[in-house]
């Protein structure tokens, strides 16, 4: 049995979690919600355990833990269409839009000023 495990956290874990998906026979897929504080030591103790095989995190928590595990990590990109995608939503309410990003920027978003 191949043990998938993805290390998410707020948002991701959300979208993950709303998404109808079918886990093929032959993988235990489990999604842990953790910040990056704490991703470190989940990764390893899944590790030490035996309950990982692959790892899928995204952003902060995969840069956090790419340099540590032993076992192979898939990280998930954010591309500039994701952005544009949640700008959109955004415009629809009321009130400021603020663009965050951990480390990397998009550098087609710099000159942009509302």
């Amino acid at each position: 049995m191949l043990k998938v495990v993805v290390l998410s956290y707020g948002m991701l874990t959300k979208q993950i979690n709303e998404l109808e998906y079918n886990i093929p026979r032959g993988i235990h897929f489990k999604i842990i919600d953790v910040d990056v504080d704490n991703v470190m030591n989940v990764a390893k103790s899944l590790e030490d355990n035996n309950e990982v095989d692959v790892f899928v995190s995204s952003g902060a928590n995969a840069r956090r833990i790419i340099d540590y595990i032993k076992k192979p990590l898939i990280s998930i990109k954010v591309t500039g269409f994701d952005f544009l995608e949640a700008l959109y939503k955004a415009m629809k309410t009321k009130g400021e839009i603020a663009l965050l990003s951990y480390k990397n920027t998009i550098k087609e978003f710099k000159n942009i000023n509302a």
